[in-house]
């Protein structure tokens, strides 16, 4: 039911405020409900692809004018009593005698049981990923993997694209039977940052893992609020699982860069592996993963101060053009052999200078970086 607005009683006086806070319950949850018409403009937006991480592949779908369906079920989801007569609303339906808004008894005595919901509009990621099953475990019962593994990217989004939390959500939509994650901007309109998780799944879900790899301390059976725990998703507490996350992201990454402890050994003594070369092994995508490596045996070249760095006016703010990897001290920025000519135009205007992945033989892009730090370590 999309109720077209709200009145309190003809004449209700307002109420002292007084000194405690009135009862509140979060009972409101989102559905997605499908995209709406997409214009000339929006229709270029939209990216259908089909991703690869660790051998597994992943569909992907981002496009504006996503639906998103707001409904408040009530206390314990057990809907609202509306009669459909005066609209009076309440969540009890024994006894439902009740007065209209002006204070006069209403003849309708039977109740309708419904659901009160908005619809707004917003940019969309769809994520399909591949249904594999978990080693069943003890705690698996009454527990939700992909409730988990939505919360899971959320935070990890957040994390390594330093986006607000409250700036995003999701939801798990099964209407085709089949579960499929659905992230969303809480702005309506979109606000760029699923296009950015998109742009940036691969590190995203390595920053997923991180939220979920134990270092909280709760127990694989449960979640808490160093993990993925939020007012927010308060009504799914019981359902998450830490566990089941973690043992999905880890199949999921686990033959990503497993050739780690042979790359470990190919670093002479003298370059041991820095901790910030290890942060930023964690974030980069395969393509660029060995060239860091190499970058890591050079020796002479410091870790990348930002990954997944976009470029910012003082004008305009945020551009929507990013680079994989930045040093700010040497302005060098590299890209993505995929980033558009406005992109590497609005760098170098920007005063960055500029090198492009598998654009350039990859010895020779060492030596330029090489280069740059005077044969010193930056």
């Amino acid at each position: 039911m999309y109720p077209s607005g709200f009145s309190t009683m003809y004449g209700e006086k307002p109420k002292n405020v007084g000194e405690t806070r009135p009862e509140r319950y979060y009972s409101t949850k989102i559905q997605f409900g499908g995209f709406g018409h997409l214009d000339v403009f929006e229709e270029v937006e939209r990216k259908e692809d089909l991703v690869t991480i660790g051998g597994n592949e992943i569909h992907t779908l981002y496009s504006p004018q996503g639906k998103l369906v707001v409904l408040n079920r009530g206390k314990n989801n057990t809907g609202l009593a509306v009669c459909s007569l005066c609209g009076f609303a309440t969540d009890y339906t024994k006894p439902f005698s009740h007065k209209n808004k002006f204070g006069k008894d209403c003849p309708n005595g039977f109740a309708t049981n419904a659901a009160l919901g908005h619809m707004f509009l917003s940019d969309v990621l769809k994520l399909r990923f591949p249904n594999k099953v978990i080693d069943a475990t003890s705690y698996e019962d009454g527990k939700d993997k992909w409730s988990t593994l939505l919360y899971a990217i959320l935070e990890g989004a957040s994390d390594v694209l330093g986006i607000s939390r409250s700036d995003i959500n999701g939801c798990v939509d099964w209407s085709d039977g089949y579960p499929v994650l659905i992230l969303f901007d809480e702005a309506s309109g979109g606000a760029g940052h699923v296009k950015r998780i998109h742009q940036n799944l691969e590190s995203v879900l390595k920053g997923a893992f991180k939220r979920v790899d134990g270092h909280c301390g709760c127990g694989k059976e449960t979640t808490c609020y160093g993990c993925l725990r939020s007012y927010g998703n308060q009504m799914e507490h019981d359902v998450l699982a830490r566990g089941l996350a973690k043992s999905y992201l880890e199949w999921l990454l686990s033959s990503q860069h497993s050739d780690v402890s042979q790359k470990l050994k190919e670093v002479p003594e003298e370059k041991k592996l820095t901790k910030e070369w290890e942060e930023t092994l964690d974030l980069l995508t395969s393509d660029f993963y060995d060239l860091a490596w190499d970058m890591v045996k050079e020796g002479t070249i410091n870790a990348p101060d930002e990954v997944g760095y976009p470029l910012v006016s003082e004008e305009t703010g945020v551009m929507g053009y990013e680079a994989e990897m930045i040093w700010h001290d040497k302005k060098v920025a590299v890209l993505t052999q995929e980033a558009t000519p406005e992109c590497r135009n609005a760098f170098k205007e920007s005063g960055w200078n500029i090198f492009v992945v598998n654009e350039m033989d990859k010895d020779h892009l060492l030596k330029e970086l090489k280069a740059r730090s005077g044969g010193k370590k930056w």
